[in-house]
């Protein structure tokens, strides 16, 4: 009776001794954010004032690679995104992209951009996006 109940509290024992380790490795990690390789920026900013928005795309890159950023001015249609106008602008090493238009009031709107970083054969190496949502 003695060693059922040692073998009994030596498995109990090492039970609880390995679940909190068994947990811990099978617990689910959040997944990091990639640090950007090549691009050293990549923002959108949005300004509205007198009916009208105001939309930038800033990129850049560690080095003189061919970057090209997209500038995106969208409403909100209750399920998503309209568009409403686009640019698109290309260099080398930084751009930024800069246009006004006009909009009407009542409405959310959001500068949404991409930005690309291409080697010297034109594949992507790289691409980021960015957004600033406004109420107006």
């Amino acid at each position: 009776m003695k060693k059922l109940i040692a073998l009994i509290l030596i498995a109990v024992s090492l039970f609880t001794l390995t679940t909190p380790a068994f947990a811990a490795a099978v617990q689910p990690e959040t997944p990091a954010e990639p640090e950007a390789t090549y691009l050293t920026q990549c923002e959108a900013t949005l300004s509205i004032s007198s009916g009208v928005a105001t939309c930038t795309g800033k990129i850049a890159t560690r080095s003189t690679y061919r970057i090209k950023v997209t500038v995106w001015l969208q409403r909100a249609n209750g399920t998503g995104w309209d568009g409403v106008m686009a640019w698109e602008q290309s260099g080398y090493g930084s751009v930024e992209l800069t246009r006004p238009h006009e909009v009407d009031s009542g409405y959310t709107y959001r500068t949404y951009i991409i930005g690309y970083v291409y080697d010297a054969n034109g594949v992507i190496l790289e691409g980021k996006t960015d957004w600033q949502i406004i109420n107006y």
